[in-house]
């Protein structure tokens, strides 16, 4: 089970109390249905329109990172979290336009010189 859909435990101090109780379960949501794009995309073997879906996720966790920067959070878990895991969807992304251009005879995004 996700831990953003869980209630929280008694004692746990870094849940969100209040209005922002509810923050956890919006973003595991979130979470969910981006990851069940993609998981279709690559289970039907898309794997061109996955290099496409991945390179437009790659905003949230690049927005995360400012999120948690914007509201006081420490520059450690703002880059090396959220920026940190943003740059691997981008490499990701790149890997499979390359990979993707040789299989299905696309051409290549980049022009190289002749």
């Amino acid at each position: 089970m996700v831990r953003g859909q869980l209630p929280p435990r008694p004692r746990d101090r870094s849940w969100p109390q209040g209005e922002a109780a509810g923050y956890f379960a919006v973003k595991a949501v979130r979470d969910l249905a981006n990851g069940a794009v993609m998981l279709t995309l690559l289970a039907l073997g898309k794997r061109r329109p996955l290099a496409w879906v991945m390179l437009l996720l790659a905003i949230v966790p690049f927005g995360d990172a400012v999120a948690v920067l914007a509201h006081g959070g420490g520059y450690a878990a703002a880059l090396g979290i959220h920026a940190a895991t943003g740059v691997v969807v981008l490499l990701t992304a790149g890997l499979l336009f390359a990979t993707s251009a040789r299989e299905e005879g696309h051409r290549p995004l980049v022009r190289t010189a002749v």
